[in-house]
């Protein structure tokens, strides 16, 4: 092989491996802590080796022009960023709603360290993240990532210019479609509580003596864990489907950045 050639394919496996590297950054699962960065960085070169035979550019000789090459490394950072990004939409809004679980609860106070990102967390946003993961990995979740990788290279061509105002759309329109579903998620025990905290107010005008703060807390986490308990099995299904629809928006976002 002459060094023409490997220097053409050099500079396409480069902007691959941004690009993958990219997405592993902030996709679920392999954008946790418990990944090391070697282990990414190793999973993307490998991964660029397969899909290089493949992959084509529709610009000039990138090796010839390296300001071209810089603009097309940018230009793939974006593009894995915005599919990991959408990929990771579903347990973003996991700890919306777990905010606003703990808020309602009276579980504020207890923010723990999420393990898989190394920050602080609600109580039960960490525990939602943490079995929303464990069915995501069980149901083949990091699977449907690569795969999504190496879709994205036969749909989106290296250096592919990308189409912001559509993507724009696009990330707007998930955002709220898995942001809704979290506050469903969060809707029975909000309710629930909200009709506790009425029923506290009723009493306190009825029996002035008793002390319905000292009463409210411990009865707002009982109601609140009895109902989680009760409908946890709802909520495991509630996941399949964020899971359908956060892969439903990963394939458009794809097919919108391929045009």
């Amino acid at each position: 092989m002459s060094l023409y050639s490997l220097l053409g394919q050099a500079a396409l496996f480069l902007p691959a491996v941004v690009r993958i590297t990219c997405i592993f950054i902030v996709a679920p699962f392999f954008g946790t802590r418990s990944v090391p960065i070697q282990a990414k960085i190793g999973l993307s070169c490998l991964i660029a080796l397969m899909v290089l035979p493949q992959l084509h550019s529709p610009t000039t000789a990138l090796e010839n022009n390296w300001l071209m090459l810089i603009l097309v490394l940018v230009k793939e950072a974006l593009t894995g960023l915005v599919i990991g990004f959408i990929g990771s939409l579903l347990f973003y809004s996991l700890q919306v709603a777990g905010q606003i679980l703990d808020l309602q609860i009276g579980l504020s106070f207890a923010n723990v360290v999420d393990p898989q990102s190394g920050t602080s967390a609600p109580l039960l946003g960490n525990f939602y993240t943490i079995l929303a993961m464990m069915l995501f990995i069980g149901i083949g979740g990091d699977g449907a990532i690569i795969s999504a990788i190496f879709e994205s290279f036969r749909v989106i061509p290296i250096g592919t210019n990308l189409k912001e105002l559509a993507l724009l759309s696009l990330v707007v329109k998930a955002v709220t479609a898995i942001v809704i579903i979290g506050l469903k998620l969060a809707m029975p025990v909000v309710t629930a509580l909200f009709l506790t905290d009425v029923a506290l107010a009723i009493i306190s005008k009825i029996v002035p003596q008793m002390n319905v703060f000292v009463l409210g807390l411990p009865l707002k986490i009982g109601i609140g864990f009895m109902i989680l308990a009760v409908g946890l099995p709802a909520v495991v299904y509630v996941f399949r489907l964020m899971f359908q629809t956060l892969f439903q928006y990963m394939d458009m976002a794809i097919r919108t950045l391929g045009g």
